[in-house]
């Protein structure tokens, strides 16, 4: 059974793993580091718009809709 959506990080993870990226290979890809990639999945990390646009792009996805699960 499916893992259920509940945080945006949740969101995020399940995100990456559908493009069969790695934590490691996110973080490079939207310039961040492998702990700050790991620490916005995990939730513990505040995210700003530029960090959010950065993320949107790696997963394919529309920042403002990703801002949105932020609120």
């Amino acid at each position: 059974m499916a893992k259920k959506i509940v945080t945006p990080g949740d969101y995020i993870h399940a995100r990456r793993r559908d493009l069969a990226i790695t934590k490691g290979q996110a973080a490079r890809m939207a310039g961040l580091t492998d702990g700050q990639w790991r620490d916005i999945e995990d939730g513990l990390r505040p995210t700003d718009d530029a960090t959010l646009q950065a993320v949107a792009q790696v997963l394919r996805v529309d920042a403002a809709a990703l801002k949105r699960r932020y609120g």
